[in-house]
C-alpha cells in the first residue's frame, strides 16, 4: 500500500498498475474478494491505456481467477473466452500455463472435470516439455482433485489427465466452452 501511495504521487502508471495487481493477488490470498477485485480492476484501466498486451492479458487472467474463486462464474467465463485468443497469440508460455489453471478451475467449478482434467494434463506436458516446472503443481492437484470431488473418480481424472498430456493447451483453450 505504501507503493501504491507513492506511484500515485509520483504519476508513474506503468508501476502502479503492476504494484496494484500485485496486491489484488495479496487480498485475494487473504479472502479480501471485494478489495482484491477493486485493485485489479484499477490496474486494468490503467494497463489498457498504456497498451500494454501482455500485462492486461496477465491482469485480466488474475481477475479471471478472483471471479472464479468468488464463484462468480458466468463473469469469470466471460472474462476468460475474451482473453483465450490474446493468450494464445503472445505465445508466453508462463502465461499460457497460468492462464490454463484458471481455466481448468473454472470448467470444474462449471462442472466440466473431464476438459479440466484434460486441460490439466496438457498444461503439465507443457511445462515439461519447455522445462519450466511448476512449483505448485501438487497443490494445483489437490485442489483440483477436491473440487471434482465424487463427479469424477480418481481413475478417469487420470485417464483423460493422460489423454490431455497428448494436447496442446493452445487448442484445448481454443475448444473449451466458457
Amino acid at each position: 500500500t505504501e507503493a501504491v501511495e507513492r506511484l500515485r504521487s509520483l504519476d508513474d502508471e506503468w508501476r502502479l498498475a503492476r504494484v496494484l495487481n500485485h496486491l489484488g493477488g495479496i487480498e485475494e490470498d487473504l479472502g479480501n474478494f471485494e478489495q482484491a477485485e477493486e485493485l485489479l480492476r484499477e490496474s486494468l484501466r490503467i494497463t489498457e491505456s498504456q497498451g500494454d498486451v501482455h500485462e492486461l492479458a496477465v491482469v485480466g487472467q488474475n481477475l479471471a481467477y478472483l471471479l472464479t474463486l468468488a464463484g462468480r462464474l458466468d463473469e469469470a467465463g466471460e472474462l476468460a473466452r475474451g482473453l483465450v485468443p490474446t493468450v494464445v497469440a503472445l505465445g508466453s508460455p508462463t502465461l499460457t500455463m497460468a492462464f490454463s489453471n484458471t481455466v481448468m478451475n473454472l470448467l470444474i467449478r462449471r462442472g466440466d472435470p473431464v476438459r479440466a482434467a484434460e486441460l490439466f494434463g496438457a498444461e503439465e506436458a507443457m511445462g515439461e516439455r519447455l522445462e519450466i516446472p511448476n512449483p505448485y503443481r501438487e497443490e494445483e492437484l489437490a485442489e483440483a482433485l477436491e473440487l471434482v470431488g465424487d463427479t469424477l473418480t480418481r481413475e478417469d481424472w487420470e485417464r483423460h489427465r493422460r489423454t490431455g498430456r497428448t494436447e496442446r493447451v493452445e487448442e484445448l483453450l481454443g475448444r473449451v466452452s466458457l
